[in-house]
């Protein structure tokens, strides 16, 4: 056997003696490689090959650890409506299945039919309460509800590998601290009847630095749909010293847009949105869970769940229609998950136009209209001066209607309501997106969700809807003066009118701000729309204590009924109305502050 290996390294020495010579001759010292007991040889190209092969393999190794999934063991799916057919239900769980999906946020599904067929695509299904965006004192009630409906999802979940964790809520105020009972008894209570393996909790929050119960279950998944920097809201949660979380993205689809990626809300840029998210997901740390909001849209007449309500303005967030036709959104997830392909080229398409040119030449009309009344009537451009700078003698020539100016003062009524109706129109486009407009708006009745999604989508609509309602309102308010005159100095109908429309003079002013605006980006709208509102809204109410004052002076009415007429002005009553709202829905209106100034 010591002969054998003798020979073996004579045959390697000769076969590369030549490489050994020049080694040799450049200095560089061989690999000495002991065979058998005593004799040696050198291998220098045994040693290169070595080097290469252990490259190969670190750039193996570089190379799937890179893939998207890889390295990390995270739950990756989307979210899912049950639809009414359990065949159906099925079926949508085999082309998930399909697609890479191995998780599923779901409503309270207990039928053991869905249950076994995720089972055996190995799929977990994250089935949640459904206790959606509930304020804190309603939520605490419901503690005893939750219970039952808890117990019975365990227990339908028992031996079934594809009941995974249970959220207990979702959206709920979670930055009020007595909401954070309601998880601890509700956990409480199922962790003592709890035989088996132990069951994981969550809930889904819009919360991330005030949360302030995420100690309360296993961990958070944050809800970042339409978020344009998912990986920002992970790292502000992980920065308010939070453990890890999941979190759920999504983009909606305007059907009535055109396509490409210049055209927001297309079907091109809901994939791109969700291909960012994806990427940045990709690299993030201390990430439990990433789902995609949400396999399919809406079901017209599927039963309700939390799910179902997740839009209150009917938009399309699924990867699939509600005809199961996929869209683009559905090839990048799908490329993700199988980490087959997570870079993806969309077609650009011309730009979109901005906001239409007429819309905004209607309030530019408004203007103008009123600049040529004032260099068509003289008895106008004695009028205006005196309103401002002498308004004493600007009353007693209302007083004794030699200048009520009836004509200028009609046309002056009507531009002062579609002038407030284009106002009302781009402040309710600027904000009906945020958190707490969108919590108001649920809890609408769903006829008044449906207008207003109406009045959302159709400016010019809006514009002349919200107008006649403030003429209408104007007309009423004018309407009891009148009344109140009556017992004093009777007023003509004319000077009703021009007391009541000469004061709203600002909104002249505010007009020409809030076009400007509403050519901006939507944050930067948003933003303007509400430094503007409180000017808005405090130009009417001196408006109308200005109107108050001077029929006190004309009609030489008292103090109490010029108190009582002023509070009668729509600003006022809208003002009164919205309060009376807040104080019989208190924990909502909480809630909705909350919004504001927490999330």
């Amino acid at each position: 056997m010591q002969r054998l290996y003798y020979n073996q390294a004579v045959r390697g020495l000769k076969k590369h003696g030549g490489q050994q010579s020049s080694l040799r001759r450049s200095g560089v010292p061989p690999i000495v490689l002991r065979v058998g007991f005593r004799r040696t040889f050198r291998t220098d190209s045994i040693a290169i090959d070595l080097v290469r092969l252990t490259i190969l393999i670190i750039i193996q190794v570089l190379f799937l650890t890179a893939r998207p999934g890889a390295a990390q063991d995270i739950a990756r799916g989307v979210t899912w409506e049950r639809p009414a057919s359990t065949i159906r239900a099925a079926e949508d769980l085999r082309k998930m299945s399909e697609h890479g999906i191995k998780a599923v946020r779901t409503g309270a599904i207990t039928e053991k039919f869905i249950l076994e067929a995720a089972d055996s695509l190995g799929i977990t299904l994250f089935r949640e309460l459904p206790f959606y965006e509930y304020p804190a004192g309603r939520l605490v009630d419901s503690t005893a509800g939750a219970q039952k409906i808890l117990a019975e999802l365990i227990r339908s979940g028992a031996g079934h590998p594809s009941a995974g964790p249970i959220g207990l809520a979702v959206r709920a105020d979670v930055s009020d601290p007595s909401i954070c009972s309601y998880f601890s008894d509700v956990v409480g209570v199922a962790e003592k009847d709890e035989t088996g393996p132990h069951q994981s909790y969550y809930y889904v929050g819009s919360f991330v630095e005030s949360d302030v119960c995420s100690s309360s279950v296993d961990f958070v998944i944050l809800d970042a749909i339409d978020a344009v920097n998912t990986a920002d809201v992970l790292r502000r949660w992980a920065a308010a010293g939070n453990a890890a979380a999941g979190i759920t993205v999504g983009g909606w689809v305007d059907m009535a847009r055109g396509t490409g990626l210049q055209v927001p809300n297309s079907a091109e840029s809901q994939a791109r949105s969700i291909e960012i998210s994806l990427q940045e997901l990709s690299t993030t740390e201390n990430l439990i869970a990433s789902f995609v909001h949400r396999w399919r849209d809406q079901l017209s007449g599927s039963p309700s769940s939390l799910l179902a309500r997740g839009d209150v303005y009917g938009r399309y967030y699924g990867l699939h229609d509600e005809n199961d036709t996929p869209r683009l959104s559905l090839n990048v997830l799908t490329g993700f998950l199988t980490g087959g392909q997570d870079t993806f080229a969309f077609a650009r398409n011309p730009d979109e136009p901005g906001p239409p040119v007429w819309y905004l030449l209607m309030g530019w009309m408004l203007i103008g209209i009123v600049a040529a009344l004032y260099a068509s009537s003289p008895r106008f451009r004695y009028m205006a001066p005196r309103y401002f700078i002498a308004h004493g003698f600007y009353r007693n020539a209302v007083r004794e209607a030699r200048e009520v100016l009836p004509i200028v003062s009609t046309a002056l009524l009507t531009i002062v309501g579609i002038t407030i109706g284009m106002i009302a129109t781009q402040f309710l486009i600027a904000v009906h997106d945020t958190a707490p407009v969108v919590h108001a708006v649920r809890l609408l009745p769903v006829v008044l969700q449906a207008a207003l999604t109406v009045l959302i989508e159709s400016p010019i609509i809006a514009t002349f809807f919200l107008g006649s309602i403030a003429l209408l309102a104007m007309a009423l308010w004018m309407g009891i003066w009148m009344i109140v005159a009556l017992r004093k100095a009777p007023l003509l109908s004319s000077q009703a009118l021009m007391l009541a429309v000469w004061p709203r003079w600002q909104l002249l002013l505010l007009l020409p701000v809030t076009m400007s605006i509403y050519t901006l980006d939507p944050e930067s709208m948003r933003i303007g729309m509400l430094a503007v509102f409180p000017f808005w809204i405090g130009s009417s109410l001196w408006g109308g204590a200005r109107t108050a004052y001077d029929v006190f002076k004309l009609t030489r009415c008292s103090l109490a009924m010029a108190i009582f007429g002023w509070i009668l002005h729509p600003t006022v009553l809208l003002i009164l109305a919205l309060s009376g709202t807040a104080l019989a829905e208190r924990d909502h209106f909480a809630y909705i502050i909350h919004l504001a100034v927490r999330s």
